[in-house]
């Protein structure tokens, strides 16, 4: 080696390499470092990274001659400008595997032709005054090195890069966990596709050497589809990558990946059972890994956590959700301890995902708590490295000014989303296609608070600049944007809505409902449940204009596509069978079709049930509304025992929740007390008035506050 630092670390991460590589940078020190990686979307999250901390100079491997790669790469590297810092030169491989077949001259024999010529001149390669940053995808790295024993003794480090990152999904309104789409390219996903072919041929003669690559290649074109949102092309790549490495000797931390891809694609098509039990098989091997060699393992050890934990959050099972995260913040702290810079981003992230646990079960004293200490580290982080850290700062900024919002707090919630929309401006500006959907996402957020403030106009405004936006981006890359559009027309006409622009409001609904139509022939598992939920939307627009017929058609078709959905995934989608069928039945009941409007409402209490015992803590809540629901029909045909039976059910169910938690509850308590006192009514005022009283001490809404004085009012005696 011909520098005197001592080697790095190695960690698979993308934080940790990312931390690795812009130390490295800091030192000056010239020379190649190697690194090898499993996914492209990974690979270009941390060069996105790297590319705010240090001018970066990206290199195609792709000389006209492999025989001669060595003397091309020379004159390329040369021609780099020199300044005060050293030049740093990202040379990329991977166009190196976009050489066609033709028999003799295979990619095997131009791979190996390219690095035995790098070889040959090794040393003035490696003494060129710049840092080289080679990377090398994971399924041919071992061929390289092997056609290159020598020129691997120059290499300065090696780092390895295993984490597989999903692409960005959009952010849908009251998302609040981000992240940005990496590009991909059509060239790219062939050279993966016709790498599997190649490491087929290769591992059928000799499968002892090349089952191992075989695996690898078979992880990243799987990771590519799935990061693509082709779930079905990827889950038979995962499951062959998983079956090999089973069988290969030595091979437990790549199970254990494989697992953890495999878990991340269940949970995205919504297989919650599985996702768990191959994060959990990927834990047990992480956990005895570390037991031997906690450095290398413990950060997959909190990784894996932090995933289960997601998925524990996502079925509801908040404690199992809040142990799981508590252990991977543990863990990350201990990590940081030792080495702050590659483990401080992973503390901040796990306080950020704890916050949105404490959010979700109304704890927010401990959410803002966990916010707070994330931004203090993310702006930490970011004083020193303001380009890689500063969008974490403004996500927080986000996540923060979401919990205001929702505590009524919206001043700071304003003063935050301003922060955060401030830095992604700026951010924009340099990089437009990485943080231009921040920009839109934050617009769309505050957007949402303007309407909540009844500032409908900035709120217009906001929405009209994150549309445009959005199509703007949409225009270069439909696939990744286009669900961003037809989100934004969905806010814009429930805005539209608000304020009787029902015309406008049923354009956008009409237009997002086409982007989403589109967008499900092509991958129905993705938007199915988009269409579904537009449907929706517009038969309340409908039913708001009188317009039953088509109200009720829009509804059904709703339905017909939640149901088909339960079936596959009960767990994930009849909470939505149940709440179609419960629209549904208040149209019946609002146009006078009382037996249908019961037989909904039943079927919809008969799904709560269900859901409320395997989760009472999430789906109690919804029994008791759907009881008051069935209450109010009773009240109307009327059979007012039933309806005081079911209301006073409602009542026991929701009341013990309530003074658990009134900030969450207290509206719908409001609204059972309410009901129950019109059903005493003047015939019992006592009961009447204590019903009431109790309605105003539940409620938040403004509405419900100024209803239960009405009912004070009317049922009890002048004070």
């Amino acid at each position: 080696m011909i520098g005197g630092a001592p080697p790095l670390g190695i960690d698979g991460s993308v934080g940790s390499v990312t931390a690795r590589l812009r130390e490295w940078i800091g030192l000056q020190i010239p020379g190649i470092v190697w690194v090898r990686y499993d996914s492209e979307l990974s690979r270009e999250l941390v060069l996105q990274r790297l590319s705010f901390a240090a001018a970066i100079e990206r290199v195609d491997f792709d000389p006209p001659d492999t025989a001669q790669s060595a003397a091309w790469i020379e004159s390329e590297l040369r021609k780099l400008p020199a300044g005060g810092a050293l030049p740093v030169a990202v040379v990329n491989f991977a166009p190196l595997l976009d050489i066609g077949l033709d028999g003799s001259n295979s990619r095997q024999e131009k791979l190996a032709a390219a690095f035995q010529s790098l070889n040959l001149r090794r040393e003035s390669i490696a003494r060129l005054p710049l840092i080289q940053l080679w990377w090398i995808p994971a399924f041919v790295a071992h061929r390289a090195e092997a056609e290159a024993l020598d020129l691997a003794s120059w290499f300065q480090i090696r780092l390895t890069l295993t984490e597989i990152v999903p692409a960005a999904k959009s952010a849908s309104p009251s998302q609040t966990e981000e992240s940005r789409p990496a590009s991909t390219s059509r060239q790219s996903l062939k050279s993966l596709r016709d790498a599997v072919a190649r490491q087929r041929r290769l591992a059928d003669a000799d499968p002892g050497s090349y089952l191992p690559p075989l695996a690898s290649a078979l992880n990243a074109l799987a990771d590519r589809y799935a990061g693509t949102q082709r779930p079905k092309d990827a889950e038979p790549l995962y499951r062959e990558a998983l079956a090999i490495n089973r069988r290969l000797a030595g091979a437990d931390p790549d199970v254990a990946m494989t697992l953890n891809n495999l878990a991340n694609l269940y949970s995205g098509t919504q297989r919650m059972k599985e996702a768990e039990a191959s994060y959990q098989e990927a834990l047990i091997i992480y956990r005895r890994l570390a037991e031997a060699n906690p450095e290398a393992y413990l950060p997959d050890v909190a990784m894996t956590l932090n995933n289960l934990a997601a998925l524990y959050s996502a079925t509801q099972r908040l404690k199992d959700a809040e142990q799981s995260y508590q252990e991977a913040l543990t863990i990350r702290r201990r990590l940081a301890e030792a080495n702050p810079e590659a483990y401080l981003p992973d503390v901040a992230g796990t306080l950020n995902n704890l916050a949105l646990l404490y959010s979700a079960t109304q704890r927010m004293k401990e959410a803002e708590a966990s916010y707070q200490e994330a931004l203090t580290i993310y702006r930490r982080l970011a004083e020193a490295n303001p380009e890689a850290y500063l969008p974490d700062v403004a996500g927080t900024l986000n996540n923060l000014a979401v919990l205001y919002s929702d505590t009524q707090r919206m001043k700071k919630a304003e003063a935050s989303y301003q922060e955060a929309l401030t830095i992604r401006r700026r951010l924009a500006d340099a990089n437009p296609e990485a943080y231009l959907p921040d920009v839109a996402m934050t617009l769309n957020n505050l957007a949402n608070l303007y309407s909540a403030t009844q500032r409908m106009k900035e709120s217009e405004a906001s929405y009209q600049e994150a549309l445009t936006n959005y199509r703007a981006l949409a225009d270069v890359n439909p696939e990744a944007h286009l669900p961003d559009v037809a989100m934004t027309l969905n806010n814009l006409a429930i805005l539209y809505r608000d304020t009787q622009r029902m015309k406008d409001a049923e354009q956008s609904y009409q237009e997002a409902l086409i982007i989403r139509r589109r967008l499900a022939e092509a991958n129905p598992e993705a938007y199915l449940p988009d269409v579904a939920m537009t449907l929706n939307n517009l038969a309340n627009l409908y039913s708001a204009t009188q317009r039953m017929k088509e109200s009720e058609a829009s509804y059904q078709e709703a339905l017909i596509i939640r149901r088909r959905l339960a079936e596959a995934n009960p767990e994930a989608y009849l909470p939505d069978v149940a709440m179609t069928l419960n629209n549904l039945a208040n149209l019946y009941r609002g146009t006078q079709r009382m037996k249908e409007a019961e037989a909904s409402y039943q079927e919809a209490l008969t799904i709560h049930r269900r859901l409320a015992e395997a989760n009472p803590e999430a789906y109690l809540p919804d029994v008791a509304m759907t009881l008051n629901n069935l209450a109010i029909l009773y009240s109307a045909t009327p059979r007012l025992k039933d309806a005081t039976a079911s209301n006073g059910e409602a009542r026991a169910i929701l009341e013990p929740l309530w003074r658990q938690n009134p900030e969450l509850h207290g509206n719908r308590m409001a609204r059972i007390n309410g009901l129950g006192a019109r059903l005493a009514g003047p015939d019992h005022p006592q009961e009447a008035c204590a019903f009431a009283r109790q309605a105003l001490q539940a409620a938040y809404d403004p509405e419900l506050k100024r209803n239960a004085q009405n009912l004070i009012d009317q049922f009890c005696p002048p004070q």
